[in-house]
Protein backbone atom coordinates (compact mmCIF):
# COMPACT_ATOMS: atom_id res chain seq x y z
CA UNK A 1 0.00 0.00 0.00
CA UNK A 2 2.85 2.22 0.83
CA UNK A 3 4.80 1.54 -2.80
CA UNK A 4 1.08 2.29 -4.26
CA UNK A 5 1.17 5.89 -2.44
CA UNK A 6 4.49 6.45 -3.13
CA UNK A 7 4.09 5.80 -6.90
CA UNK A 8 0.70 7.82 -7.01
CA UNK A 9 2.38 10.83 -5.68
CA UNK A 10 5.41 10.30 -8.15
CA UNK A 11 2.52 10.49 -10.67
CA UNK A 12 0.99 13.67 -9.33
CA UNK A 13 4.56 15.35 -9.77
CA UNK A 14 4.50 14.25 -13.44
CA UNK A 15 0.86 15.40 -13.99
CA UNK A 16 2.15 19.02 -12.78
CA UNK A 17 3.21 19.92 -15.98
CA UNK A 18 -0.12 18.46 -17.77
CA UNK A 19 -2.34 20.39 -15.65
CA UNK A 20 -0.97 23.46 -15.06
CA UNK A 21 -2.08 25.24 -18.56
CA UNK A 22 -5.74 24.16 -18.23
CA UNK A 23 -6.50 27.76 -16.54
CA UNK A 24 -4.66 29.39 -19.75
CA UNK A 25 -7.83 29.65 -21.71
CA UNK A 26 -9.16 27.62 -24.78
CA UNK A 27 -6.73 27.37 -27.82
CA UNK A 28 -6.54 29.67 -30.51
CA UNK A 29 -8.25 28.62 -34.15
CA UNK A 30 -5.08 27.91 -36.43
CA UNK A 31 -5.55 31.29 -38.63
CA UNK A 32 -2.04 31.20 -40.49
CA UNK A 33 -2.73 28.51 -42.81
CA UNK A 34 0.38 26.03 -41.79
CA UNK A 35 -0.27 22.32 -41.59
CA UNK A 36 -0.31 21.04 -37.86
CA UNK A 37 2.01 17.90 -37.75
CA UNK A 38 0.70 14.67 -37.13
CA UNK A 39 0.85 12.88 -33.77
CA UNK A 40 2.48 10.26 -35.60
CA UNK A 41 5.05 12.70 -37.13
CA UNK A 42 5.40 14.04 -33.76
CA UNK A 43 6.10 10.85 -31.64
CA UNK A 44 9.63 9.76 -32.34
CA UNK A 45 11.20 6.15 -32.39
CA UNK A 46 13.37 4.26 -29.62
CA UNK A 47 15.88 2.25 -31.46
CA UNK A 48 19.44 1.00 -29.61
CA UNK A 49 18.59 2.81 -26.96
CA UNK A 50 18.41 6.09 -28.37
CA UNK A 51 14.82 8.17 -28.63
CA UNK A 52 15.08 9.90 -31.82
CA UNK A 53 12.30 12.76 -33.11
CA UNK A 54 12.52 14.08 -36.48
CA UNK A 55 10.07 16.86 -36.27
CA UNK A 56 12.56 18.69 -33.50
CA UNK A 57 15.80 17.50 -34.54
CA UNK A 58 16.20 15.63 -31.34
CA UNK A 59 18.52 12.58 -29.78
CA UNK A 60 18.44 11.56 -26.58
CA UNK A 61 20.45 8.37 -25.43
CA UNK A 62 18.68 6.44 -22.46
CA UNK A 63 20.90 3.90 -20.57
CA UNK A 64 20.36 0.85 -21.26
CA UNK A 65 19.89 -0.74 -17.76
CA UNK A 66 16.68 1.96 -17.68
CA UNK A 67 13.38 0.85 -17.97
CA UNK A 68 10.91 2.82 -21.55
CA UNK A 69 7.23 3.09 -20.81
CA UNK A 70 5.56 2.11 -24.07
CA UNK A 71 2.25 4.20 -25.02
CA UNK A 72 -0.28 2.24 -22.82
CA UNK A 73 2.16 2.52 -19.79
CA UNK A 74 2.16 6.02 -20.62
CA UNK A 75 -1.44 6.92 -20.97
CA UNK A 76 -2.12 4.64 -17.53
CA UNK A 77 -0.15 6.93 -15.85
CA UNK A 78 -2.29 9.57 -16.70
CA UNK A 79 -5.16 8.59 -15.84
CA UNK A 80 -3.83 7.15 -12.60
CA UNK A 81 -2.44 10.89 -11.98
CA UNK A 82 -5.69 12.78 -13.10
CA UNK A 83 -7.62 11.10 -10.13
CA UNK A 84 -4.70 11.61 -7.94
CA UNK A 85 -4.75 14.86 -8.74
CA UNK A 86 -8.47 16.04 -9.03
CA UNK A 87 -9.94 13.99 -6.43
CA UNK A 88 -13.47 14.68 -5.91
CA UNK A 89 -13.24 18.01 -7.74
CA UNK A 90 -14.77 16.93 -11.13
CA UNK A 91 -14.39 20.49 -12.83
CA UNK A 92 -10.63 19.64 -12.28
CA UNK A 93 -10.69 16.85 -13.59
CA UNK A 94 -12.73 18.14 -16.69
CA UNK A 95 -9.68 20.85 -17.06
CA UNK A 96 -7.37 18.09 -16.97
CA UNK A 97 -9.19 16.05 -19.41
CA UNK A 98 -9.23 18.93 -21.82
CA UNK A 99 -5.94 19.51 -21.28
CA UNK A 100 -4.58 16.47 -22.07
CA UNK A 101 -5.92 17.07 -26.06
CA UNK A 102 -3.01 19.65 -26.15
CA UNK A 103 -0.06 17.60 -24.78
CA UNK A 104 1.96 14.50 -25.14
CA UNK A 105 3.86 12.62 -23.37
CA UNK A 106 6.95 11.68 -25.84
CA UNK A 107 9.28 9.65 -23.69
CA UNK A 108 9.25 8.46 -20.03
CA UNK A 109 11.69 6.31 -18.48
CA UNK A 110 12.37 5.03 -14.93
CA UNK A 111 15.57 3.52 -13.53
CA UNK A 112 13.71 0.60 -12.03
CA UNK A 113 10.51 -1.49 -13.05
CA UNK A 114 7.33 0.45 -11.89
CA UNK A 115 6.66 -2.60 -9.57
CA UNK A 116 9.97 -2.88 -8.04
CA UNK A 117 10.30 -2.44 -4.32
CA UNK A 118 12.64 0.69 -3.91
CA UNK A 119 11.91 3.83 -1.69
CA UNK A 120 12.00 5.82 -5.02
CA UNK A 121 12.38 5.39 -8.59
CA UNK A 122 14.10 7.99 -10.36
CA UNK A 123 12.62 8.84 -13.67
CA UNK A 124 13.44 10.87 -17.20
CA UNK A 125 10.22 12.38 -18.99
CA UNK A 126 9.99 14.53 -22.49
CA UNK A 127 6.97 16.04 -23.13
CA UNK A 128 5.51 19.02 -25.18
CA UNK A 129 2.28 21.26 -25.21
CA UNK A 130 0.83 22.73 -28.23
CA UNK A 131 1.64 26.75 -27.76
CA UNK A 132 -0.31 29.50 -29.84
CA UNK A 133 -0.16 33.17 -29.94
CA UNK A 134 -3.21 33.15 -27.53
CA UNK A 135 -1.60 31.99 -25.40
CA UNK A 136 1.06 34.81 -24.93
CA UNK A 137 4.10 32.93 -24.11
CA UNK A 138 6.71 33.62 -25.55
CA UNK A 139 9.42 31.33 -23.72
CA UNK A 140 10.32 28.93 -21.34
CA UNK A 141 10.15 31.29 -18.65
CA UNK A 142 6.94 32.75 -19.62
CA UNK A 143 5.75 29.23 -19.60
CA UNK A 144 7.28 27.98 -16.50
CA UNK A 145 5.38 31.41 -14.82
CA UNK A 146 2.00 30.08 -15.84
CA UNK A 147 3.26 26.54 -14.14
CA UNK A 148 3.56 28.50 -10.66
CA UNK A 149 0.84 30.42 -11.02
CA UNK A 150 -1.22 27.40 -11.37
CA UNK A 151 1.06 25.38 -8.68
CA UNK A 152 0.13 28.56 -6.01
CA UNK A 153 -3.83 28.98 -7.04
CA UNK A 154 -4.42 25.21 -6.59
CA UNK A 155 -2.15 25.07 -3.49
CA UNK A 156 -0.34 22.46 -4.06
CA UNK A 157 2.38 21.04 -1.71
CA UNK A 158 5.55 21.73 -3.26
CA UNK A 159 7.68 24.28 -2.39
CA UNK A 160 9.87 26.35 -5.28
CA UNK A 161 13.04 26.69 -3.69
CA UNK A 162 14.83 28.99 -5.99
CA UNK A 163 13.40 31.19 -8.90
CA UNK A 164 13.10 30.16 -12.61
CA UNK A 165 16.83 30.37 -13.84
CA UNK A 166 18.55 29.33 -17.47
CA UNK A 167 20.63 26.49 -18.85
CA UNK A 168 21.89 25.56 -22.01
CA UNK A 169 21.34 21.99 -23.74
CA UNK A 170 23.11 21.05 -26.16
CA UNK A 171 23.17 24.54 -26.94
CA UNK A 172 20.08 25.47 -26.81
CA UNK A 173 18.87 27.91 -23.80
CA UNK A 174 16.14 25.99 -21.47
CA UNK A 175 14.63 27.62 -18.58
CA UNK A 176 14.83 25.76 -15.22
CA UNK A 177 11.99 25.36 -12.94
CA UNK A 178 13.02 23.67 -9.80
CA UNK A 179 10.03 21.86 -7.35
CA UNK A 180 10.72 19.94 -4.12
CA UNK A 181 8.50 17.67 -1.20
CA UNK A 182 8.93 15.76 1.28
CA UNK A 183 7.00 12.19 1.14
CA UNK A 184 6.96 9.37 3.77
CA UNK A 185 10.82 11.37 5.04
CA UNK A 186 12.07 10.92 1.21
CA UNK A 187 12.75 13.91 -0.06
CA UNK A 188 12.37 14.55 -3.73
CA UNK A 189 13.54 16.81 -6.06
CA UNK A 190 11.92 17.91 -9.50
CA UNK A 191 13.32 19.97 -12.37
CA UNK A 192 11.68 20.89 -15.48
CA UNK A 193 13.30 22.59 -18.23
CA UNK A 194 11.34 23.92 -20.81
CA UNK A 195 11.90 25.94 -24.46
CA UNK A 196 9.14 26.59 -27.30
CA UNK A 197 10.30 25.55 -30.20
CA UNK A 198 8.03 24.74 -33.52
CA UNK A 199 4.65 25.87 -31.96
CA UNK A 200 5.12 23.64 -29.33
CA UNK A 201 6.47 23.83 -25.39
CA UNK A 202 9.15 20.80 -24.88
CA UNK A 203 9.57 20.14 -21.97
CA UNK A 204 12.75 17.55 -20.01
CA UNK A 205 11.37 16.21 -16.27
CA UNK A 206 13.88 14.58 -13.69
CA UNK A 207 12.77 13.60 -10.74
CA UNK A 208 14.73 12.03 -7.97
CA UNK A 209 15.62 11.59 -4.86
CA UNK A 210 19.69 11.20 -4.12
CA UNK A 211 22.68 13.37 -5.40
CA UNK A 212 23.61 9.81 -7.31
CA UNK A 213 20.24 9.48 -9.12
CA UNK A 214 20.87 13.63 -10.28
CA UNK A 215 23.93 12.67 -11.53
CA UNK A 216 22.45 9.68 -13.67
CA UNK A 217 19.50 11.80 -14.66
CA UNK A 218 22.09 14.79 -15.85
CA UNK A 219 24.26 12.16 -17.66
CA UNK A 220 20.63 11.89 -20.01
CA UNK A 221 20.33 15.72 -20.38
CA UNK A 222 24.15 15.82 -21.41
CA UNK A 223 23.19 13.21 -24.02
CA UNK A 224 21.01 15.46 -25.97
CA UNK A 225 21.20 16.77 -29.11
CA UNK A 226 19.48 18.67 -31.71
CA UNK A 227 20.17 18.90 -35.37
Amino acid sequence: MKTKKLKNKLIFFVLVCLVFMSGCGEEEPNKSGKKHPTKFDLLGVVKNSIYKNNYFGLSIKIPSHWHLQNKKMREEMVDIGRETVAGDNKILEREIAMSQLKTENLLTVFKYPLKTPVSFNPSFICMIEVITPFMSIKNGKDYQHQMQKFIKTAKMKVSIPKEIYTEKIANREFSVLVLKRNIAGIKITQKYYSTIMKGFALNFIITFSSDKSETELMNILKSIKFN
